[in-house]
């Protein structure tokens, strides 16, 4: 039985629930932490500093554990496909940030549950899109307007900026999906998906890196390598432990549905520690944003409805 279908799945424990918060917390402060590092490291340098480094950290904990960590010989292709995901998902993030602020990025990255019910409705049979969907997606593109064109997002290398952080939020919602039907469709443990999906992204950021950031300086500050340590160990190995643990084991729109508060904590942190301006049409962006993500992902009730809220019960 899939993991999609597993009685588990019906709700989301507690256990589960205090996964995916934690994991929010940590995407919440990844965005800030790349603008911070900016100053120092160039964006694409961070980037593949900081997958690499996940990788050879993620090795080892398997390793550890005694978990497998590759792909069977068969399936290597899709680990492949995944790394490429990964790699632009990455490669855009990094980049688009270095155009746009990290209070916008936030917003516009975390745009990647809409992405994935958008996708779902085409991949995977439970999980239509209907009317009340429907609304949320209205209500979300309405806010990503919002935001897009709220004070301070004008000029041509903003917007540019803006569209490369939809861009990274469209291919990681192509990384959770592609990783959603492989799990079901293979029995793999979510480090064989995981750590493919890590390693096969590195040779992108590496040619990425050495085709635009060759000639670049870079200048080891602490607070450089502090922002770029959260990166690497905190929003990279540490919530995309967590964050694949839950995809394997919970319907992925469900699970996505709380990453609503991903933006939110961005752009708080955005606004205390790199002094962002938040304008009302900003906070109404993020608003609409993420009650359009509610909506998408809210399940129908009924005998066979999957609960939103965190409920007491026994963790698979």
């Amino acid at each position: 039985m899939s993991p999609e279908n597993k009685p588990s799945a019906a709700s989301l424990p507690l256990t589960g629930f205090l996964v995916v918060l934690v994991v929010c917390l940590l995407w919440g402060g990844s965005i800030p932490t790349i603008k911070v590092s900016e100053n120092g490291i160039p964006p694409l340098v961070a980037a593949t500093g900081r997958i690499t480094l996940a990788t050879l950290l993620l090795f080892i904990y398997a390793r550890i554990i005694k978990e497998p960590v590759m792909l069977p010989r068969q399936d290597l292709r899709h680990g492949v496909l995944l790394g490429v995901f990964f790699g632009l998902t990455m490669l855009f993030l990094y980049l688009g940030l270095v155009f746009t602020n990290a209070a916008r990025g936030t917003i516009f990255y975390s745009t990647k549950p809409f992405w994935v019910a958008v996708g779902a409705h085409f991949i995977m049979t439970q999980d239509r899109l209907n009317l009340r969907k429907l609304a949320g997606l209205s209500l979300a593109l309405i806010g990503v307007y919002l935001t897009f064109w709220s004070p301070g997002a004008t000029g041509l290398e903003t917007d540019w900026g803006n569209l490369m952080e939809i861009g990274a939020a469209l291919f990681f919602s192509a990384t959770a999906l592609y990783t959603k039907w492989l799990s079901n469709r293979e029995k793999l443990g979510h480090f064989q998906t995981l750590f493919p999906m890590m390693l096969f992204s590195i040779p992108i950021l590496l040619v990425s890196t050495l085709i635009l950031e060759w000639s670049l300086p870079i200048k080891f500050y602490l607070i450089d390598l502090l922002a770029f340590g959260y990166q690497s160990l905190g929003a990279q190995f540490l919530a995309y432990i967590m964050w694949f643990w839950l995809i394997h084991r919970y319907p992925v729109s469900q699970v996505a549905s709380f990453t609503f508060l991903v933006p939110l904590v961005g752009v708080i942190l955005s606004a205390i520690f790199l002094g962002e301006p938040t304008p009302p049409a900003l906070w109404l962006g993020l608003a609409l944003v993420g009650a359009g993500i509610i909506l998408v992902n809210l399940p129908k009730k009924g005998p066979e409805t999957t609960q939103i809220t965190p409920s007491v019960s026994k963790s698979s």
